[in-house]
């Protein structure tokens, strides 16, 4: 975990000033120490070598040569012009990307133009263009993006599945992780998409190099990373085997007790969001008309007048950490609320309910 690194850290932040030749030369850029750098390395080759008993990465890296067998052709400049609805929705789903989750949800949105959907992936797999101006054009530092709801979480695995040894992916898992280590570059408010993006993958292909691995297989390593900082917390008792030897036990997996009104514990996933959220919604305000599986997860009105009775719709998005709607790539402007657990996203655009603060201020018995 970061709080791990702090000791051996040594950050240098420089100013680089060029003669006018470069435009955004006068952003802050972090300078990462070589042991830093080498903690980094060592923390990801300990979760290459647990692989094994991560959930998920054994079947992401298994996939690997069938995935870009049967995307690589499909997103190929020359291909795009005759990419249809089905193909570009059926990669974003798990069961065929084999690597991320929740992409299916913006298929809708981002398929609405399939023309103008072509044409932004025509300026992405441009070559002939740096990758910096290419995702400035696909999302600009102010504006809409090109297409709605094609942003990083959707941009970078096509790129990274163009080309596996050029370009990392860069999203909620990766950035968490790069934080993580330490070696996520600095960044501001504003700055656009692209600037960013260089400067991560940088850090992204050096990190490869040093593992001696492309991009398919670092990008797994994230999850398996977050795993294992998520995995830090006091387990319960162990179990005596014969010998005095302790077992973890096994089966399911709670949250911290809290028992609120027969919740007996916090919830841990976005299930459980949704769940203490239906026990305290009428309290709130809200009445929930809708939950569905499309985005916003939830179709709801809110009492915003209550002398007059007066009602007014509401979009909610429920997440376990409110960062977490960053990263599936959501549009903040087809969403007016995220309900959560866990609030750890300071510039969130949208009003947060974070479900931890909410119940204290509420009686635990009804």
């Amino acid at each position: 975990m970061k709080a791990s690194l702090l000791g051996l850290n040594t950050l240098v932040y420089v100013t680089i000033v060029y003669s006018g030749l470069f435009p955004r030369a006068d952003r802050p850029t972090k300078v990462h120490s070589e042991q830093t750098f080498e903690n980094a390395v060592a923390r990801l080759r300990a979760t290459l070598a647990r692989v094994s008993g991560h959930p998920d990465l054994p079947t992401i890296l298994s996939h690997q040569r069938e995935v870009l067998g049967r995307y690589q052709p499909l997103f190929r400049p020359k291909a795009i012009v005759r990419l249809t609805k089905i193909e570009f929705c059926g990669f974003l789903g798990f069961k065929n990307n084999r690597h991320w989750k929740h992409l299916d949800r913006l298929g809708p949105k981002i398929c609405a133009d399939m023309d103008r959907l072509r044409g932004a992936l025509g300026i992405l797999l441009d070559e002939g263009r740096p990758v910096r101006e290419r995702l400035n054009q696909l999302v600009p530092g102010r504006g809409p993006k090109y297409v709605p709801g094609l942003g990083r979480a959707v941009l970078t695995p096509i790129l990274m599945i163009s080309n596996p040894e050029a370009y990392g992916v860069c999203n909620n898992i990766s950035e968490k992780g790069l934080r993580s280590v330490d070696l996520w570059p600095g960044s501001e408010n504003g700055m656009p998409f692209g600037d960013q993006y260089e400067k991560v993958n940088q850090t992204l292909l050096r990190l490869a190099t040093a593992l001696g691995k492309d991009q398919w297989v670092l990008d797994a390593l994230w999850w398996g990373l977050d795993s294992e900082d998520r995995d830090q917390v006091p387990s319960a008792p162990a179990s005596r085997q014969a010998g005095g030897v302790a077992t973890r036990a096994t089966g399911p997996e709670f949250g911290p007790p809290i028992n609120f009104r027969g919740l007996g514990h916090a919830p841990i996933n976005e299930q459980g969001v949704v769940h203490l959220f239906g026990m305290v919604s009428d309290e709130l305000g809200f009445i929930v008309e809708a939950v569905r599986s499309s985005f916003p997860d939830c179709l709801a009105k809110r009492r915003v007048d209550t002398r007059r009775d007066r009602w007014q719709p509401v979009r909610i998005e429920f997440e376990y950490s409110s960062s977490s709607f960053r990263g599936h790539g959501h549009d903040p402007d087809e969403c007016d609320v995220i309900v959560c657990w866990e609030h750890d996203w300071p510039d969130c655009p949208l009003e947060v309910v974070e479900l931890r603060t909410v119940i204290e201020q509420l009686p635990s018995r009804c």
